[in-house]
């Protein structure tokens, strides 16, 4: 190739126009982007598809888990279905100025079958109160006050939580109770300005149905205590398997406890606690057959002496003397009982020697002292 000829083709091989090159860079932006783009479109594209798809399954695996309510007209037409016992069967709604009862239960699913129910709801106002009655079949009820536990009541094997709630314009006092029944889990609100207003209603709701031996009094079966027409009963367990019941009413407008017993009876079983008048002043005694952590067996006699509460032991020495009982033995070698059925106070004592010796005495063989409650 000529010389000039070579110098004309490498000029016009460098001395490309500077514009042309931005062009061509400029082009393939645009088509690298473009690009970017239609992929990011295809991604959201898929996102929407999955997530729309997801949704319709939810969907699907949710229908069957809708709840419907239902309004009942009366508590028979619930219990006419229900197997068990439902608590709320005690409630007399005949009395109240308002009532309302609901029931949810899954959507479409047959209301006779009492598998599908979740709720029960009872509402009802009373001339001096207000209660509700919530009835849970598929999972416990939380507490959804912000206090700790109130009080803790025993009734035979159902164990009681009570809550207190601040006090409203309308009621002084607003408690909330939760327990379990026979597998259904309930929760007792209550409005009223009559502090005893929610243990009656617990007395209402729950005992009716609660009698673990109909032969035996329960905490609850007495019409008065000491001369107190009305009482309460709280339990405590202060150590593994051994309680405490703890008895209260109101004095001069106070809550005060008048007596307690106590023995590793265990939930399922009431206290052997008998409400009698032994020595015929028209007042009732209560008679407590008690035992203490290491087995020992013993006898207290709580009166009412000119208003003022006493508790009784039975007088040791005086056995020795009157009926030959060695109390220098162990204390687990005298058993001290109350019979209620004969009304007499058994002594009986496991000698030494081999020997039992046993003894009849009555109220005149205890000691009596100003009662103070341990745990106040």
């Amino acid at each position: 190739m000529k010389e000039k000829e070579t110098s004309k083709l490498y000029n016009s091989i460098t001395n490309v126009d500077n514009q042309f090159i931005e062009k061509a860079q400029t082009k393939l932006k645009k088509k690298k982007n473009g690009w970017l783009k239609w992929g990011a479109m295809v991604a959201c594209l898929c996102l929407v598809i999955g997530g729309i798809f997801f949704f319709n399954r939810t969907n699907e695996a949710n229908v069957d888990n809708r709840l419907a309510i239902e309004t009942i007209d009366n508590i028979e037409q619930i219990s006419s279905l229900y197997e068990g016992t439902l608590l709320v069967e005690n409630l007399v709604l005949s009395d109240s100025e308002a009532a309302t009862i609901k029931l949810s239960h899954l959507e479409n699913k047959d209301i006779h079958d009492t598998s599908n129910w979740d709720t029960l709801s009872v509402t009802a106002d009373y001339p001096d109160y207000s209660l509700v009655l919530n009835c849970s079949f598929q999972r416990q009820i939380e507490n959804d006050y912000s206090s700790e536990v109130f009080d803790t009541l025993q009734y035979g094997n159902v164990l009681v939580n009570l809550y207190q709630k601040e006090p409203t314009p309308e009621s002084e006092y607003v408690y909330g109770a939760l327990f379990e029944y026979d597998g259904v889990f309930y929760q007792l609100l209550s409005r009223s300005n009559d502090p005893d207003c929610i243990y009656n209603l617990l007395d209402t709701v729950i005992s009716a149905n609660n009698s673990t031996n109909t032969n035996e009094p329960t905490e609850h079966t007495f019409t008065d205590i000491l001369g107190f027409d009305g009482y309460y009963v709280r339990v405590e367990e202060s150590t593994p398997n051994f309680y405490i019941w703890y008895y209260y009413t109101e004095i001069d407008g106070k809550t005060q406890c008048i007596a307690e017993t106590f023995g590793p009876l265990g939930t399922d079983y009431d206290p052997e606690a008998y409400s009698v008048d032994l020595d015929n002043d028209g007042i009732m005694e209560l008679v407590c057959n008690c035992m203490y952590n290491d087995g020992v067996e013993r006898v207290i006699i709580y009166r009412s002496n000119n208003g003022v509460i006493e508790n009784g032991f039975i007088k040791e020495r005086d056995l020795e003397a009157d009926f030959n009982i060695d109390v220098s033995v162990a204390a687990l070698a005298i058993i001290v009982k109350y019979d209620p059925v004969e009304n007499i106070f058994n002594v009986i004592n496991y000698a030494q020697d081999g020997s039992v010796r046993t003894a009849v005495v009555n109220m005149d063989y205890f000691e009596f002292l100003p009662y103070v409650p341990t745990g106040d």
